[in-house]
């Protein structure tokens, strides 16, 4: 029994490269029909939910719950948001200043 991990997608696009005009994605056989060949039991696993998986490691790490850092991250976007719309507001005033002539 051997396991082989790897991601269809870039082994298929590299047969159907390698096997041009014999390996063709849009007829068969494709490059999918190919490895299917190959592999004879395949099992699948679902996508990572990366800021899910990034929560986890970094808690992980820390010692921390990744509810505890969800709550973080949440209050962290805020701050960011608040900061960006304190900057805005003080283009704004700049540029009212710059029309009337003040402060240049």
């Amino acid at each position: 029994m051997v396991v082989v991990a790897v991601d269809t997608r870039y082994v298929t696009l590299s047969l159907e490269n390698h096997y041009k005009g014999i390996l063709e994605a849009d007829r068969n056989p494709s490059g999918l029909d190919y490895l299917e060949k190959i592999i004879q039991l395949p099992y699948r696993l679902p996508p990572v939910d990366k800021q899910a998986a990034m929560h986890k490691f970094i808690g992980a790490q820390l010692g921390k719950s990744e509810d505890t850092l969800a709550a973080h991250a949440e209050e962290l976007k805020g701050e960011v948001k608040a900061e960006k719309s304190k900057q805005k507001s003080q283009r704004r005033g700049q540029k009212r200043r710059q029309r009337r002539g003040v402060g240049t």
